[in-house]
């Protein structure tokens, strides 16, 4: 089986989200490359957004649907899709955004023509009054990532049986995507390259985790913690990562 032929594995993460799990679940259904799975995990949803996977999963065999326990957050759903993963290949797709409809087939070029074992590629920001593009830097290595997180879960592809499968901290509420990263990059399977072509829609809503960014500040320092940095680092680094994310969105509204 050449790599055209791998499977690719999409985890998806749900939390209440009715509004939206459609259009993310027809963003993967209408892929030019077929040989998927989706895993959509439930995070004990009090709205219909597991009927609605549910549903959909019955159409589409391609389409698994869990459920944990309890509440836990996007950290242990993530997880728990990492865990029931079986593709050569691993995207993250959260359930309010979308995927381009030749997403997998570009990444999975783009990974024959680099080969890496990182990918990340471009992606719109949909906000309420703008619709912006975002394009990541041609490589990401650990010193430049601590300085301001480009790689996106949403557009990042990554080759399971080369890095293996590695997990979310779940003791971190925010900002549990950096400091994935960095774990991966640290373990040095780095650098992630940087797909200039634009491939998915992330939606920026006003609920966003990451949308107010005072409000990350204790998350960012606690990353830097426990990342190995000194006390002197992590407040240099929280300055350079504000910057960052000041530049990153001030055309995002």
């Amino acid at each position: 089986m050449n790599k055209k032929n791998k499977l690719v594995s999409i985890v998806t993460p749900s939390y209440n989200s009715e509004a939206y799990i459609i259009d993310t679940i027809n963003s993967v259904q209408n892929q030019t490359y077929v040989n998927w799975e989706m895993i959509i995990v439930d995070d004990c949803s009090t709205d219909n957004s597991y009927a609605i996977a549910t549903k959909y999963a019955e159409g589409d065999m391609r389409i698994k649907v869990f459920k944990t326990s309890k509440n836990g957050g996007t950290a242990i759903a993530r997880n728990l899709g990492i865990k029931k993963a079986k593709g050569k290949y691993l995207v993250f797709l959260d359930s309010d955004d979308m995927l381009d409809n030749n997403f997998i087939e570009k990444q999975i070029l783009f990974f024959e023509q680099r080969s890496c074992v990182i990918a990340t590629a471009g992606y719109r920001r949909k906000a309420s009054n703008t619709c912006t593009n975002f394009i990541p830097p041609e490589v990401t290595t650990l010193k430049s990532i601590l300085k301001g997180n480009p790689v996106s879960c949403l557009s990042t592809m990554i080759d399971l049986e080369k890095v293996g499968k590695h997990y979310f901290d779940p003791e971190l509420i925010k900002v549990e995507d950096f400091f994935y990263w960095i774990t991966l990059l640290k373990l040095g399977y780095g650098p992630i390259y940087g797909n200039s072509d634009v491939l998915a829609t992330y939606r920026i809503l006003d609920s966003s985790k990451s949308r107010n960014k005072f409000k990350l500040i204790k998350w960012m320092l606690k990353v830097y913690k426990k990342s190995g940095l000194n006390i002197f680092s992590r407040y240099y680094h929280l300055v350079r990562w504000a910057f960052y994310g000041l530049n990153k969105y001030k055309n995002v509204r």
